[in-house]
């Protein structure tokens, strides 16, 4: 074989070699997924919709009967949003693939729109935002697990875990409300909707508007967190205890704590006032408990009887816990707690069948 005839071989060899690289990186970039997150602006109809995303300018989004279409949130009608009928603005995260197809807009104008692959809806806006008491508008995004209040200029100011229990939360070594018996649950159940929320959505979300107006950090401002949670924490012979456990926010990501407790009684759900679990008459029941912890400074006695609060028992499988929540003492920059054990002069401060199951033999 002649050196051209190699040469022109070897050249020709290339060529295919890059025709392959190129048919290549074509099919790649055609199958390659992007994903994106933002706020549909509107439908153009034919499942055409027009996205803010987070960063950048809006596009274009098809969506048609091969796209995953899903939700979290309670009550979203899936189908209505392939259709286009959009009541509220919503926030999605698509995944889309393959190269832009040619769609027709609502005023008949031609546009490029990536196809989507799957469509997470994953929050909507509230139609009447809630009016600060400066006039200002906070927007109300509802997403599956909790609630965002932020300014029109994309600011969060509050976000409100969506509450949790009694039901449906199941604790190792306790069980759950579900394991008792029909009657017992719903009592227990009527008890907690009577309790509601142990704070005020409202005054939260003004105080940390207040928050934000004050704040001169160089760092963007940090959003205050609210959640509440109720589920079983013990459980006796014949008692089951409950906390009730609400995060309130301090200042940016700083929190504190309220635990409440509650007994029921594991047979009727008829709750036990926390009083009714010792044997010593009510009104020398924080003075015992003081004299159990060695609390003995006068001043901080006196302060802790002032101070005390039953409600703010609660009854773990270890040990007994009084808490004095933030402020609610002299001086206090955070929650006391003070943990009692049961073996250590306790049990026999309990009527009986008052004290809970050691962890590993409660039902």
């Amino acid at each position: 074989m002649t050196t051209d005839r190699k040469q022109l071989l070897f050249r020709g060899a290339v060529i295919a070699a890059a025709l392959l690289l190129c048919v290549g990186a074509v099919l790649f970039a055609a199958t390659r997924q992007r994903r994106f997150s933002g706020q549909i602006l509107r439908s153009e109809g034919n499942g055409t919709l027009l996205v803010q995303p987070e960063d950048g300018k809006p596009f274009y989004l098809l969506v048609s009967d091969e796209t995953f279409v899903f939700s979290f949130l309670d009550g979203f009608d899936t189908r209505s949003f392939r259709e286009g009928k959009l009541t509220n603005t919503v926030q999605v995260s698509a995944t889309v693939a393959g190269p832009k197809r040619r769609v027709t807009t609502a005023n008949g104008t031609t546009a490029s729109a990536w196809p989507a692959v799957q469509v997470e809806v994953q929050g909507w806006l509230h139609p009447e935002p809630v009016t600060l008491p400066d006039g200002t508008g906070v927007q109300v995004w509802q997403y599956a697990r909790d609630t965002a209040y932020t300014l029109t200029d994309g600011t969060e100011l509050l976000r409100v875990d969506t509450p949790i229990g009694p039901e449906n939360v199941y604790t190792g070594g306790v069980g759950s409300l579900a394991q008792l018996p029909q009657q017992a649950q719903e009592k227990i159940l009527a008890f907690y909707e009577a309790q509601g929320l142990l704070y005020d959505e409202r005054a939260q979300l003004e105080r940390a508007y207040e928050a934000y107006c004050r704040w001169e950090g160089p760092e963007p401002f940090s959003a205050h967190t609210l959640g509440q949670e109720i589920g079983p924490i013990a459980s006796g012979d014949r008692v089951i205890y409950f906390m009730t456990s609400v995060c309130l926010p301090v200042s940016g990501n700083e929190m504190t704590e309220l635990r409440r407790g509650d007994a029921f009684d594991k047979t009727t759900g008829e709750r036990i006032e926390p009083e009714a679990l010792f044997t010593c008459p009510p009104e020398e029941l924080s003075s015992r408990l003081l004299d159990l912890a060695g609390i003995t400074d006068p001043a901080q006695r006196e302060a802790m009887v002032s101070a005390f609060d039953a409600g703010n028992l609660v009854f773990f499988p270890e040990h007994l816990e009084l808490s004095f929540p933030q402020g609610s003492l002299p001086g206090q920059e955070h929650s006391t707690l003070i943990g009692l054990e049961y073996e250590e002069g306790l049990q026999g401060l309990l009527v009986d069948g008052a004290v809970p199951h050691a962890p590993d033999s409660a039902d």
